[in-house]
């Protein structure tokens, strides 16, 4: 990756970054003071400048470490070789549960909230997110496909609106401040799976 002109790394720099992170993800860009950053990283605005040019360069670090943070461990998930029955519904219960955790929901409201101002840095975000979640989908529904567990068919597509079902009331109530409990959560998944399977050729059933 070639280095940011605007940024220079140094022995303060994750401090830096840390102090900028906690004020963008509480009050979003227009509403983050230098000051109020300063505060947090415990260094001054001098030190802050030291390292980035202006608060917008500030943010799109913010905006690229606390992604990669949430989502470098999820990329690249293997698929399980286990039968979608029961399986597929823990592993949305496990989607779903990881993109309600607090520090999820935080950086996704901070990237709708600047999403007009930084559309490159949040259309970066939304892929790597859509790479976390649908991605590992469309795995393990390419695995079944392969052993001959469930009908072929598309399964970027089927992957994507198993997706949009999972997330789909979950995420705009959570960011509303109406995250779904644990019973919730797993009674939303369980009924994706339940849905996937009638379709795609397993009528096994799943209530019980």
């Amino acid at each position: 990756m070639t280095p940011d002109p605007d940024i220079t790394r140094g022995r303060k720099f994750e401090q830096v970054r840390r102090g900028a992170s906690a004020i963008f993800l509480r009050d979003g860009f227009a509403g983050a003071s230098v000051d109020d950053i300063a505060r947090a990283a415990q260094v001054s605005k001098a030190t802050l400048y030291t390292y980035f040019t202006d608060k917008s360069v500030m943010f799109r670090e913010v905006m690229s470490a606390s992604a990669a943070e949430l989502f470098d461990p999820r990329m690249n998930l293997e698929p399980v070789d286990l039968p979608p029955d029961g399986h597929f519904a823990d592993m949305l219960d496990d989607v779903l549960t990881w993109a309600l955790d607090p520090e999820c929901l935080r950086l996704h409201r901070l990237a709708i909230a600047e999403a007009h101002r930084f559309p490159d840095c949040v259309g970066n975000y939304l892929r790597l997110r859509e790479a976390c979640i649908v991605q590992p989908i469309r795995a393990q529904i390419d695995l079944w496909i392969k052993q001959g567990s469930i009908r072929e068919h598309d399964s970027d597509r089927s992957s994507r609106n198993v997706a949009a079902m999972l997330l789909g009331n979950a995420i705009p109530q959570a960011l509303l401040g109406q995250v779904p409990d644990e019973d919730r959560i797993r009674a939303t998944a369980r009924d994706c799976a339940w849905l996937f399977t009638l379709v795609h050729g397993i009528h096994q059933d799943m209530t019980a």
